[in-house]
């Protein structure tokens, strides 16, 4: 005969709590995993040779994102629904925004060491200098000294 031990207020307290609150918190979690799993899809989508197959990978990926019903997923996917085409170019090319960025963090750089110009004239003098598109030496009218 097997001894069954009576279940204390707390457990029987915790039980019905986990009943009730089991389903919403369920329910969060598969939301997350889903969230999780798109994620991790889209991750290996950057290393495409091909433009067909980049762009059937990537259509597949917006569908998927679509039916899983999680606004903010569909948000993402329908802001890159729109420029897919420049996406998937990017991605055949290996094309990048590194050089655009660094230009502007030079630029910010020259401002911040800066502090303060007397005008805008001054600001691009200082950044047509730092990027070497300025002439420091005046154009001669002729030559000063000459010994010929």
């Amino acid at each position: 005969m097997s001894f069954i031990s009576p279940m204390t207020e707390n457990q029987r307290s915790g039980s019905v709590f986990q009943a009730v609150h089991r389903p919403a918190s369920r329910e969060i979690e598969v939301k997350t995993a889903k969230a999780q799993a798109l994620k991790e899809c889209a991750m290996g989508l950057w290393q495409f040779a091909r433009r067909g197959a980049a762009r059937k990978a990537w259509e597949s990926w917006l569908s998927c994102a679509n039916r899983s019903r999680l606004e903010p997923v569909t948000r993402v996917a329908g802001t890159i629904r729109r420029p897919l085409w420049g996406i998937v170019h990017a991605i055949v090319r290996g094309a990048t925004n590194a050089v655009g960025e660094s230009i502007n963090s030079r630029i910010q750089w020259i401002k911040k060491m800066a502090c303060a110009f007397r005008n805008r004239m001054r600001f691009r003098n200082a950044i047509d200098f730092h990027f070497g598109g300025i002439d420091l030496y005046p154009a001669a009218a002729g030559f000063t000294h000459t010994k010929a």
